[in-house]
């Protein structure tokens, strides 16, 4: 007996690219009733199946989800995309073109396929507004019917429809319990890596309280023999301290491994298990810093020039707003989870006396990156200060007995050494892979952006104090390493040239010393809406004729007033050019943060 085929109401195309949103959409409408084909891999391979022509024209509804360059390809005949739409087309389908964000149709269209252009289509550019996409394509769109079984309902028995009831309640309840587990387990994770670092936070109070009576003893010229004493007392009071750290330190290195089954139970709760993966590999990061900078604070007890005491004494101030940037950022992480969830932290967090007791809990985004951006601009602030305001001849004065090259030696050395430890990291931990997210891609070109700005940095300073910049680390070689990551960047993403173009040229002035590191990105216009002036890859870098390093400067400045005249780079013929104009529809463009705090 021959097989009856299967009706379809609602066939879907797309490209392998748009798997997950494709898959996300037939999933959604399956859900509500309709017939959807959606499992092609399989009829795909190899010569195209005649199968997929017959559920084509036996279907009622035609859905082709659009990421961006979807129809690229479709100029070759023998493209699967294109092969399926020019079906759908012949026979007269209802075509419903789905374009996901960044799409944009092609000028010219691939021949044979111009009409699809003139179709009705849907926007599903952002997760926000998915569901009111989804709600969209079933009442204005689809012409096919919802098929309820409302007949084989009625005809279930009482027993059967009690007993799926029940499982149903002990499952949803199983999965309740389960998913608060899980909460409970990685809150204690992060409050695990947060007493971590608290342990750093202890001692370097500790450390500084010490320090400073040693500093000042040498300010103000103590007896050497209150010198030496201080000075052999806080020298076993760093190696204690390196020790106790090295010990006691119970954090993971790397961002946390959460399997997939835990992944949902955390959804099920609203939480994104990339949102808290990363907590384990900040606190060594932040281990790391601290040990370099008790090596610092060693060789500045050893050897108590003012460069060496000014350097410790500004690392020891730059540690105590860092600190506060990472409770910052773990109180966004664990307001993420239900207050019930939260036992852990609440029985640790009152022995935080190191951290500050100010910061709220269950505040939204805006709060925590506002708090952990300042911080960090602080830190940042104070490092660069003190570049600035080096004082080469007063090193020199105090030094009177050595030679200059010997000086200039020890302050390269120094900082050769750290530029090469932040390289290594930047290495080891912020490699782009093809499984990365397209912006976890992005945040990674951003931290190679940042070693570009920090190298050139000290070479301007050293040329200023008159010191010879011999580190091997140099501006040139760091910019060849940026380059690389947006390369990288380019081929997983061809869509972002404009702006990949833009960026490596930025980064190219900034390694010499020709332009400020800094700047907000344009990389997106709203489903390929046009701009009164503004083009993807232009670079902002002013409002009101007020420098902006970052998004959130511009939204601030924005916020007071959103028409003021905006300052942006655009490039031209191999070299940035300059304009301004009144700000207008901002709310169509998408902008994309250059750079990166240390």
């Amino acid at each position: 007996m021959t097989k009856q085929k299967r009706h379809y109401d609602i066939f879907i195309s797309y490209r392998r690219s748009s798997y997950d949103v494709a898959n996300l959409i037939a999933t959604r409408l399956q859900s509500v009733g309709y017939n959807v084909f959606f499992d092609m891999e399989k009829l795909r391979s190899g010569k195209f199946n005649e199968q997929l022509f017959d559920v084509i024209d036996n279907c009622t509804d035609f859905v082709v989800v659009l990421p961006p360059n979807a129809l690229d390809r479709c100029v070759n005949e023998d493209d699967w995309v294109r092969l399926e739409v020019c079906r759908a087309m012949e026979r007269k389908k209802n075509i419903i073109p789905v374009m996901l964000n960044g799409f944009v149709w092609p000028k010219p269209m691939p021949q044979g396929m111009e009409e699809l252009e003139k179709y009705q289509a849907l926007t599903a550019s952002s997760v926000e507004y998915f569901d009111l996409a989804m709600e969209r394509l079933q009442q204005r769109y689809l012409l096919s019917k919802r098929h309820l079984p409302i007949k084989k309902i009625f005809n279930i028995s009482a027993l059967v429809i009690c007993s799926l009831l029940a499982v149903i309640a002990i499952l949803f309840g199983v999965f309740i319990a389960l998913s608060k587990s899980v909460c409970e387990q990685y809150v204690s994770k992060l409050t695990n890596d947060a007493c971590c670092v608290h342990l750093l936070a202890e001692s370097s109070v500790r450390l500084a309280e010490k320090w400073e009576k040693f500093d000042n003893a040498i300010e103000y010229k103590s007896s050497p023999r209150r010198i030496a004493d201080l000075q052999q007392q806080l020298r076993e009071d760093v190696g204690l301290e390196r020790r106790q750290i090295k010990e006691n330190w119970r954090s993971d290195s790397v961002a946390l491994q959460i399997p997939p089954y835990h992944s949902f139970l955390l959804s099920l709760r609203g939480i994104s298990s990339e949102e808290i993966a990363y907590s384990p590999m900040f606190a060594s990061l932040y281990l790391k810093d601290y040990l370099g900078m008790l090596d610092i604070i060693a060789d500045a007890v050893e050897d108590p020039s003012v460069y060496k005491r000014q350097y410790a004494t500004t690392l020891f101030e730059a540690f105590e707003h860092e600190k506060v940037g990472y409770y910052s950022t773990l109180l966004s992480g664990i307001t993420l989870f239900p207050k019930k969830c939260r036992k852990a932290f609440h029985q640790l967090n009152k022995t935080w006396i190191y951290f500050p007791q100010t910061i709220d809990l269950d505040r939204d985004e805006d709060y925590y990156i506002n708090i952990t951006t300042r911080e960090n601009d602080l830190a940042l602030s104070l490092l660069r200060q003190f570049g600035a305001h080096l004082n080469y001849d007063e090193l020199v004065t105090e030094e009177q007995e050595r030679k200059n090259e010997k000086v200039d030696r020890e302050i390269v050395a120094k900082v050769d050494s750290s530029l090469n430890e932040f390289y290594e990291t930047l290495k080891q931990n912020r490699s782009i892979t093809e499984g990365d997210d397209q912006w976890v891609m992005w945040a990674k070109v951003r931290s190679w952006g940042l070693l570009v700005s920090v190298v050139a940095d000290y070479k301007r300073e050293f040329d200023a104090i008159g010191v010879n910049y011999s580190c091997k680390l140099t501006p040139a070689k760091a910019y060849a390493e940026v380059e690389a990551r947006l390369n990288q960047y380019l081929k997983y993403h061809p869509e972002s040239a404009e702006y990949v173009a833009s960026a490596k040229h930025l980064f190219k002035m900034v390694s010499q010393n020709r332009r400020s590191y800094g700047g907000v990105l344009i990389f997106a216009l709203k489903d390929g809406a046009e701009h009164p002036f503004f083009k993807i890859g232009d670079i902002v870098v002013k409002y009101e004729g007020k420098a902006v390093a970052n998004y959130q400067e511009l939204k601030s400045a924005c916020s007071g007033n959103k028409e003021g005249v905006v300052t942006y780079l655009r490039l031209e013929n191999g070299e940035f050019r300059q304009y301004s104009n009144k700000l207008q529809m901002a709310d169509i463009v998408g902008f994309l943060d250059i750079i990166e705090s240390e």
